[in-house]
C-alpha cells in the first residue's frame, strides 16, 4: 500500500509541474500549487532513504522557499495561503531537517495576526483558526477542482497522473470534507471510466495505473462498507 501511495505522489508532482504551476493566473495559486508540491515532497522524504531521500527533500524545500518568496511579496502577512504555507514549511523544518530553530522562526508567523492588523482577543483565537482552516480546505477543493478539470480534458482517463488526482480528490472528499457519498462518485467514476479504455494502456504507464486503479477500488469497497454499516447508501453528487 505504501508504495501505492508513493507512485500517486510523484505523478501529483509531475502533474503540477507540468500543468498546475506554469499555467497559475494569479500569486495565490501559484502559491498554493507550489506549497502543495512541497507537501508531497515532504510526504515522500518521511519514507524514503539514502540519495532518494536527499532528492525529495531538495525538491521540497525549494517548492516552499519558491512559494514563500512568492507569498512575501504579493501577500498579507494574514493571508490564509500564507500562514498554511508558513505552518507546513516549519513542520518541514522540524521533521524533515531537524532543525527546530528554523521551525519556530517560521511558526511564529503563523499566529504573528494576533499582535497585528486584526487584534483579535483570546476568546476569539479558536474561532480564528476554524475560519483559516475553512479557508484552506476551499482553497484545496478549488485547485483539486481545476487540476482534475485539466486532466479530463487533457488526458486519457487511463492516465496515471489523471488517475492519482481522482485518488486524492477523492480521499479529500472523504477524509477532509467528511463526504463519503461525493468521495465514492469521484473515485467509482475513475475507475469506471478507467476500466472502459484499459486497452488504450501503453507499457510504459500499465503498472502505475493499475496499481492506483487497484488503490481506488479498495477504498471503494472500504467506504462502501462503512456507509452501509453506518446505514447510509452512498449517493452520486458533485460536479465531478
Amino acid at each position: 500500500m505504501g508504495a501505492i501511495i508513493d507512485v500517486a505522489l510523484v505523478l501529483e508532482c509531475g502533474l503540477l509541474d507540468k500543468y498546475l504551476i506554469p499555467k497559475a493566473s494569479n500569486p495565490e495559486s501559484k502559491v498554493f500549487y507550489l506549497k502543495m508540491k512541497g507537501d508531497y515532497y515532504r510526504y515522500l522524504a518521511e519514507v524514503a532513504t539514502g540519495d532518494a531521500r536527499n532528492t525529495v527533500v531538495d525538491d521540497s524545500q525549494a517548492a516552499y522557499q519558491d512559494a514563500f518568496e512568492i507569498s512575501k511579496v504579493k501577500m498579507q502577512p494574514t493571508h490564509p495561503i500564507r500562514l498554511g504555507l508558513a505552518l507546513n514549511f516549519s513542520v518541514f523544518f522540524y521533521e524533515i531537517l531537524n532543525s527546530p530553530d528554523k521551525a519556530c522562526q517560521l511558526a511564529k508567523q503563523v499566529i504573528i495576526f494576533r499582535k497585528t492588523t486584526i487584534h483579535l482577543k483570546t476568546g476569539n483565537i479558536n474561532s480564528a483558526f476554524i475560519s483559516l482552516f475553512h479557508s484552506v480546505v476551499e482553497d484545496s477543493q478549488k485547485a483539486y477542482q481545476e487540476a482534475f478539470d485539466i486532466a479530463k480534458t487533457k488526458m486519457q482517463p487511463t492516465h496515471p497522473i489523471r488517475l492519482g488526482l481522482a485518488l486524492n480528490f477523492s480521499v479529500f472528499y472523504y477524509e477532509i470534507i467528511n463526504s463519503p457519498a461525493r468521495a465514492c462518485h469521484l473515485a467509482k467514476q475513475a475507475f469506471d471510466d478507467a476500466i472502459a479504455e484499459l486497452d488504450t494502456l501503453n507499457e510504459d504507464s500499465y503498472k502505475d495505473s493499475t496499481l492506483i486503479m487497484q488503490l481506488l477500488r479498495d477504498n471503494l469497497t472500504l467506504w462502501t462498507s462503512d456507509t452501509q454499516g453506518d446505514g447510509d447508501e452512498p449517493q452520486e453528487g458533485g460536479d465531478n
